[in-house]
């Protein structure tokens, strides 16, 4: 089962065992990202507890939806719309196998 925690990794393309000087730090800050920002650190920390009570819970589940959401971190806001749009196709075409019908709310 593909579980949501274990898409989201934290991924450092450095390899450091002490804070490196300040004018790398500078450096690096314009360039492309090489290691988590502390928000992903927090946001990850703060996952790490809730992960026994989410194993619980999918097993409860009598239909789980696990949209792939490649590519999308989770706190890029500028990618709301198009994590929205995978939810919804990837919620239809799973009710859809599951013989729902749409509603008459139904997005066009």
């Amino acid at each position: 089962m593909n579980f949501l925690y274990a898409s989201y990794r934290l991924q450092a393309q450095v390899d450091e065992t002490e804070s490196p000087p300040w004018w790398v730090l500078l450096r690096d800050a314009f360039g492309p990202a090489k290691r988590p920002s502390i928000a992903q650190i927090l946001l990850r920390s703060g996952m790490v507890n809730s992960i026994a009570t989410q194993q619980r819970r999918r097993k409860q589940a009598r239909l789980l939806l696990t949209p792939s959401l490649a590519g999308i971190d989770l706190l890029d806001w500028k990618a709301f719309e198009r994590a929205e749009a995978a939810g919804y196709e990837y919620t239809k075409n799973r009710l859809a196998e599951c013989g729902v019908a749409p509603t008459a709310n139904e997005r066009t």
